[in-house]
């Protein structure tokens, strides 16, 4: 259960464009690394037909984590521009000295759920500080949503937490159908999952339909 936030947010945060704008080359290949750990851990599930049985829901989305992690930091490091900081079980890509990206699962109102501890209002509330860095950066989550049953991804976003019931705005990544450039079209305040803010470099049909 959460407990209610001890700070308030900070201001000063940057906004959904601003953001867009660093991140907007990195969007296709976190988006493919999302999607492709995901189904790297359905395909271990699949081998066994006791896993998904004796594996909880908080396992599967710590192995899904931990491969997103892994294809993240291969895939990055090499990058000058991106840093990786690892506290206890959580690794944040800080990028251009200006965003902490993390990795989450959301619910479907696109908040992460975390017990209120010290360290995560902290986060919630944009206070967080890094190592080297002189400045507090903007918190950035990359979440996914699944369907109900929790056996597919339906909708990928990156959030602007603000607090631990709020997010400041919200960009959804999607792939569509046809097409191969980047698109950003944002999404109202804490809105739920409607069109898809950048198509993909694939022709499958979007991830959710």
């Amino acid at each position: 259960m959460r407990r209610k936030p001890k700070r308030r947010t900070r201001a000063g945060l940057l906004t959904r464009d601003q953001v867009w704008n660093i991140i907007r080359p990195y969007a296709n290949q976190l988006y493919d690394w999302v999607i492709e750990s995901w189904d790297w851990v359905q395909t271990i599930l699949d081998q066994d037909s006791e896993r998904r049985a004796t594996l909880d829901e908080g396992t599967v989305y710590s192995m899904v984590y931990n491969r997103f992690v892994f294809l993240m930091k291969s895939g990055l490091s090499p990058d000058s521009k991106v840093e990786f900081h690892a506290v206890g079980r959580m690794t944040r890509a800080q990028i251009r000295s200006e965003i902490a990206l993390r990795f989450k699962k959301l619910d479907p109102r696109l908040r992460s759920k975390n017990i209120g501890t010290h360290n995560q209002d902290i986060i919630y509330n944009q206070q967080l500080e890094l190592d080297g860095i002189s400045t507090k950066l903007t918190n950035i989550t990359l979440g996914y949503v699944t369907d109900k049953a929790n056996t597919r991804i339906k909708y990928v976003y990156f959030t602007c937490p603000k607090g631990y019931s709020h997010n400041a705005w919200n960009i959804r990544l999607n792939e569509e159908s046809e097409g191969g450039s980047l698109q950003f079209s944002p999404q109202d305040i804490d809105g739920g999952p409607s069109a898809p803010l950048i198509a993909a470099k694939h022709g499958d049909k979007a991830v959710g339909q």
